[in-house]
């Protein structure tokens, strides 16, 4: 999962909770969100809209495919 925040603020506007469920988080990457970019899974303005207003937004893992076939047991649907 992915954790989008306003760099200038870091982690400061995400709830205890999310944080606490989320881990320890790891720095990945640091994008420059506008308009006119688009992001893989996500529509960008709706992650600096959430920015805007929360202070962050969680972008979980796409849901699994009911076609893909499970290889490690602790993965099971």
């Amino acid at each position: 999962m992915y954790l989008y925040v306003d760099k200038r603020d870091g982690l400061a506007k995400v709830p205890e909770p999310l944080l606490t469920r989320f881990g320890p988080a790891k720095e990945f990457m640091t994008l420059l969100l506008r308009e006119e970019r688009s992001l893989a899974r996500v529509d960008v303005n709706k992650v600096m809209q959430s920015i805007t207003e929360s202070g962050f937004f969680l972008q979980m893992p796409a849901g699994k495919e009911s076609y893909i076939v499970d290889c490690l047991p602790e993965y099971k649907v």
